[in-house]
């Protein structure tokens, strides 16, 4: 049996959504047994739940709900305000799951590939599987505290070896707890991760690039169709559901087949991409378009014919004030 999780809290009433996605992807391309563990709170509709059932027993996979109860509330306080409070219950996975080890998703994830692939890694004696940060910046605080900014890992994908991490860490969660309330505010949970484990030589088993394929406005968010398929994509930018890219398909074919009602296409054709922005931004460096932007504006609030008017009798000197007659 395959395990994997999912953690989140549904403050919104409908985030439970962007996990039922990740869920589809990973059983609609998974041939093994799985069986997804789903760490939630009490913000958990009984109807969002009734559908993970009802997904896994359409594909003949198994769900396991988790009730994690509350994180600490000094701890809560402690996290920046753009982190959602079911990052956290990643953290505390080794009390709440049974099972040897799990494969960690965030909830912004499309898995294209068969997580056998991902589960059947040999990571040794390792506490967990992950993929360096790559070209993204890492915190400044890395460097600060002196830390390997090439050991620096994307939180977002995990396989972690529990077994491990109950044996050889029994305050595991009271470390990383500590962690933030050091930094007081200033740190989220994938960056206590690194605090806690960045030294440690048998810390991380780095994975391939594909089982955490990031997608980010100007990195791999344009490729060909191909080149997304067998990876797990990770859209740690901006999200499908708030900007429409290429890569985004894979995100609106699972949620479209979900939840037909959402009216997916009008949404897709509304939501501006993000290419025409950095293509416009690339093309406003050159004098000629900045000028024919100019004109355009012009035309728009003067109309075409009293703009040709104005450009053809300013250029002959007609209408400007104290031009010099021939």
């Amino acid at each position: 049996m395959l395990h994997v999780c999912l953690c989140f809290a549904d403050f919104s009433g409908d985030y439970y959504k962007r996990a039922l996605v990740t869920a589809a992807s990973v059983f609609a391309n998974t041939a093994s047994p799985v069986c997804l563990h789903v760490v939630h709170d009490d913000t958990l509709d009984p109807e969002a739940a009734r559908r993970f059932n009802a997904l896994a027993d359409g594909r003949g996979k198994q769900v396991q709900l988790h009730n994690a109860q509350k994180v600490p509330e000094d701890i809560e306080r402690q996290m920046p305000r753009a982190i959602n409070r079911g990052s956290l219950y990643r953290l505390m996975l080794p009390e709440i799951l049974p099972c040897e080890r799990v494969l960690y998703l965030d909830c912004d994830i499309v898995c294209e590939c068969d997580v056998f692939e991902v589960l059947s890694q040999d990571i040794g004696d390792c506490f967990m599987g992950a993929t360096r940060f790559g070209k993204e910046r890492v915190p400044y605080f890395v460097k600060r505290q002196g830390l390997d900014a090439s050991r620096y890992i994307n939180s977002g994908v995990l396989l972690l070896n529990l077994d491990k991490l109950r044996r050889d860490m029994p305050n595991f969660i009271a470390t990383l707890f500590n962690a933030i309330k050091e930094y007081d505010g200033k740190v989220t949970d994938q960056e206590a991760l690194n605090i806690v484990f960045n030294k440690r030589p048998d810390a991380f088993f780095f994975m391939p690039e594909a089982y955490n394929f990031r997608i980010w406005q100007k990195d791999h968010a344009a490729l060909p169709l191909s080149d997304y398929a067998g990876k797990i994509l990770h859209f740690s930018g901006r999200k499908p559901w708030e900007q429409f890219s290429h890569a985004s398909i894979h995100y609106w074919k699972y949620h479209s087949a979900l939840f037909p009602d959402d009216k997916v296409f009008e949404r897709i054709i509304t939501l501006p991409s993000y290419e025409y922005a950095h293509l416009c931004a690339f093309m406003l460096r050159a004098r000629f378009a900045r000028r024919l932007v100019r004109r355009l504006y012009e035309c728009r609030e003067k109309g075409l014919f009293k703009t040709l008017f104005d450009r053809m009798t300013q250029g002959s000197g007609e209408s400007r004030p104290g031009a010099k007659r021939r």
